[in-house]
């Protein structure tokens, strides 16, 4: 006995078609990671109530929101905007996003073939540095290209790495 379905119009054969799924299978889902025995959870040992200890030394407190066993790495704090209190700048130093605004108010999208030529890198090194390591994963930008085109990518890797030791 053949029946069509009009939605997709292929035949069927007793259940048994180009999409249908077989009566006598039984099952949903495969059983591809059946065991013969129940699962059972394994227990993980608990410390000793005295190494689990949430005690802290006298006069310090534990930050809110930190979970005990967390070690949160103490980021020199920036004390303006793209300078840390180091004295180490940051790609969010105004001369590093000053640098790519003007780039991308003169060129906007585009990409010229003398971007070079016409728009030179930052002459101080710390600005180079970062703008290249700010822009280093946008090649849509006119900004890369001034960076990493073909002829400037090698300088750009020394002075990243000269600026990155000082």
């Amino acid at each position: 006995m053949s029946q069509r379905i009009d939605e997709f119009d292929y035949p069927m054969e007793n259940g048994v078609g180009y999409w249908a799924v077989e009566e006598e299978s039984g099952s949903r889902f495969p059983v591809s990671d059946a065991r013969d025995k129940a699962y059972v959870p394994v227990v993980k040992p608990t410390a000793p109530a005295s190494a689990t200890s949430n005690a802290m030394p006298s006069g310090s407190t534990r930050p809110t929101g930190t979970t005990t066993g967390v070690v949160i790495p103490d980021y020199p704090k920036e004390v303006s905007p793209g300078v840390l209190a180091d004295g180490s700048w940051t790609s969010a130093h105004p001369l590093v996003q000053r640098y790519i605004g003007r780039v991308r108010d003169r060129y906007g999208a585009s990409i010229e073939a003398d971007l070079l030529d016409t728009f030179p890198p930052p002459s101080d090194l710390r600005v180079y540095a970062l703008v290249a390591l700010q822009v280093g994963n946008f090649p849509e930008t006119p900004a890369f290209w001034i960076f990493w085109h073909a002829k400037q990518w090698k300088k750009s890797i020394e002075i990243i790495r000269s600026q990155s030791q000082e």
